[in-house]
C-alpha cells in the first residue's frame, strides 16, 4: 500500500511543508532506478525505483552522493519550490519548481520522473517511452450502492478500504458522497504501520493484518524505514535464494555422480567379467555390424544373452582388445572407482554442510562471506579463460590444457621442443601439453596426471579408463587441408588412464 493514492497524498503534503520556498540545489542519479534531490535547507530525498515499486528515502545531507554521478533535471536546479501537490486519487504527486513541474508516478514497471513546462514534457528519468504531453485531470469518485461496482470503477480504493467502508455500511449510505469525505479525512489521519506476513513478506499499511513491527505517525520516517527494510529483506532473500540453488545444483549433480559410480562399482565386482564379454566378442565377430554401439549376443559362460556396449569407431575385434585390456586392469578401476566415491561422499557432506549454514544464516553480511568464496572461484576461471589453454599443475610442472579446437592450434604453437604432447587415442578432445622447458626427466605420476587431463577434456571422459597418446611436439604436425585442431601424429606411445575428475 505504500504506493497508494492516499498514502502518496499524505507523503506530498508532508514534502510540502518541508521543502516550501526551498530552491532544489542538486539532482542527480547514480543508477538508472535512483534519482537524488538535495534542497536548500539540506533535506535529501532519496527516490529508488525497486522491482516495479518505489521507495522514498530520507538519508543525511552528509551522504549525498558526490562522485560518479550523473545531473538529471537541470532545468529545475537553482529554482524555488513553490508546492508540492498529490495527484488527485492517483499515484502520484508533483513539485511544482519555478515555472515548471516535477512529476513523480508510481505506476509499478511504468514509474518513472516528468518534468513538464504547461502541458509539454520536456525532460524524463527512468520512465520508459514517455510521453510528449501531459494533461492530468482530477479523478473523480463514481458513488454506487454495490461495493464491487464502487472498487471496480475507482481502481484507487484497495481491497483492505472496501472491507472497511463495507463494514460502516457506506455503500448503503444516504449520501456516499459526505461519508466519503468524512471517511478520507480520517483515513490520512489514521497511524501507519509496518508489517510482516507468515511468509516474512513486509508491507506498509493503514489497515494491520499482520504481525506489526512498528507504528508511526510521521509518514516521512514510515517510508524512510519501509523502503530500507524491504529492500535489505529482498537482497537478502535474493541472495539466499540464489546460494542456496547454486549449492543444490551442485549436490544434485554430485549424487547423481555417486549414484553412477555405485552402479558401474556393483557391475565391476558382481557383473559380467570384463574378459568374458571379449570372449564373446570374439566369438561372434561375424555377427557385430559395423559402427554399432551396443549389441546383444548369447553369453555362452552363463547360458544367458548379454548387452555389449561398443565403441562405434572401433571394430568389433578392437573392442574386443579393448575389453581384454580394461579386464587387465579391473583391480585398478575398482580402487579408482572406490577412490571417486569416498572424495564424492567427502563433497557432498561439505556441501550439506554449507548448505545448513546458509539456511539457517539471518545475516547479510554472513551470507556475502559465501558470496564472496563463489566470486574469487569465478573471478580465477575468468581469468583462465582470457587464455587459449586452461592451465592446472602438478609437482612442478604447469600443464596445458586446449580450451577449442582453434585454441588448440594455438597451443601447438607455444610448444617447446621439450615439452610432451598429449591427446586422447582415437577420439575428439583437447590438445594437452606438459610444459618441460628444463628438459627433465618426466615423472610416471606426472605423465598419468597429464593424460588424465587429456582423457577427461574428450569424448572419453565418461570412461572407466581410457587411451591416451604422447609425444613430442616435434612429432605432431599441421597438414594441407586440415580443420581447425587437426593434426598428424607421425610417432606416439599409449598410456592407459582414468579421466580426472574435476572437483565442483
Amino acid at each position: 500500500m505504500h504506493n497508494n493514492a492516499f498514502i502518496l497524498k499524505r507523503y506530498a503534503d508532508y514534502l510540502h511543508d518541508i521543502c516550501l520556498h526551498q530552491k532544489l540545489v542538486q539532482c542527480v542519479s547514480t543508477s538508472p532506478t535512483d534519482l537524488h534531490l538535495l534542497f536548500s535547507n539540506d533535506f535529501y530525498l532519496s527516490i529508488r525505483f525497486y522491482k516495479q515499486h518505489t521507495f522514498f528515502l530520507l538519508p543525511e545531507a552528509d551522504h549525498f552522493p558526490k562522485k560518479n554521478v550523473q545531473t538529471q533535471c537541470a532545468a529545475l536546479v537553482g529554482k524555488e519550490v513553490k508546492s508540492v501537490k498529490p495527484y488527485e486519487n492517483d499515484r502520484g504527486f508533483q513539485f511544482f519548481i519555478g515555472k515548471l513541474v516535477l512529476h513523480i508516478q508510481c505506476y509499478g514497471r511504468r514509474s518513472g520522473v516528468l518534468i513538464t513546462k504547461g502541458s509539454s514534457v520536456i525532460d524524463h528519468f527512468k520512465t520508459l517511452q514517455p510521453p510528449e504531453t501531459i494533461d492530468l485531470k482530477n479523478r473523480e469518485v463514481e458513488f454506487y450502492t454495490d461495493a464491487l461496482a464502487f472498487q471496480k470503477n475507482n481502481p484507487f480504493v484497495t481491497n483492505d478500504i472496501i472491507t472497511d467502508l463495507q463494514k460502516q455500511s457506506f455503500v448503503t449510505s444516504s449520501n456516499q458522497k459526505d461519508a466519503w469525505l468524512q471517511y478520507t479525512t480520517a483515513l490520512v489521519a489514521r497511524p501507519i504501520y509496518v508489517c510482516k506476513s507468515e511468509q516474512n513478506e513486509y508491507s506498509l499499511t493503514l489497515f494491520p493484518t499482520d504481525e506489526i513491527i512498528e507504528t508511526y505517525s510521521d509518514i516521512g520516517k514510515a517510508q524512510h524505514d519501509f523502503g530500507k527494510l524491504y529492500m535489505a529483506h529482498d537482497r537478502f532473500d535474493a541472495l539466499k535464494t540464489s546460494l542456496l540453488s547454486r549449492i543444490n545444483k551442485d549436490i544434485k549433480k554430485l549424487r547423481s555422480r555417486k549414484v553412477k559410480i555405485d552402479k558401474h562399482l556393483t557391475k565391476l565386482t558382481e557383473g559380467d567379467s570384463l574378459k568374458e564379454i571379449a570372449d564373446v566378442i570374439m566369438a561372434n565377430l561375424h555377427v557385430i555390424p559395423a559402427k554399432a554401439t551396443e549389441v546383444t549376443l548369447f553369453n555362452f559362460y552363463t547360458n544367458k544373452d548379454i548387452d555389449i556396449r561398443l565403441k562405434e569407431n572401433l571394430t568389433a575385434q578392437k573392442n574386443a582388445e579393448r575389453y581384454y585390456q580394461k579386464s587387465k586392469n579391473v583391480h585398478v578401476e575398482i580402487a579408482h572407482n572406490k577412490k571417486l566415491q569416498t572424495g564424492i561422499i567427502k563433497q557432498l557432506e561439505a556441501l550439506e554442510k554449507e548448505k545448513e549454514a546458509i539456511e539457517q544464516t539471518d545475516n547479510y553480511r554472513s551470507l556475502q562471506s559465501f558470496e564472496k568464496v563463489k566470486t574469487k572461484s569465478d573471478d580465477a576461471a575468468k581469468s583462465n579463460h582470457q587464455l587459449p589453454y586452461r592451465l592446472f599443475t602438478f609437482q612442478d610442472y604447469e600443464i596445458w590444457v586446449g580450451k577449442s579446437a582453434k585454441h588448440n592450434d594455438a597451443l601447438l604453437k607455444l610448444a617447446h621442443k621439450n615439452d610432451l604432447w598429449l591427446h586422447a587415442r582415437g577420439v575428439a578432445g583437447s590438445h594437452v601439453l606438459l610444459k618441460n622447458r628444463e628438459n627433465r626427466k618426466v615423472s610416471t605420476e606426472a605423465l598419468e596426471f597429464a593424460a588424465s587431463l587429456a582423457a577427461r577434456f574428450s569424448k572419453n571422459q565418461h570412461d572407466t579408463l581410457a587411451a591416451v597418446i604422447y609425444t613430442s611436439p616435434k612429432y605432431v604436425r599441421k597438414f594441407k587441408g586440415a580443420l581447425p585442431g587437426q593434426v598428424r601424429v607421425d610417432r606416439e606411445e599409449v598410456v592407459l588412464v582414468a579421466p580426472y575428475i574435476i572437483k565442483n
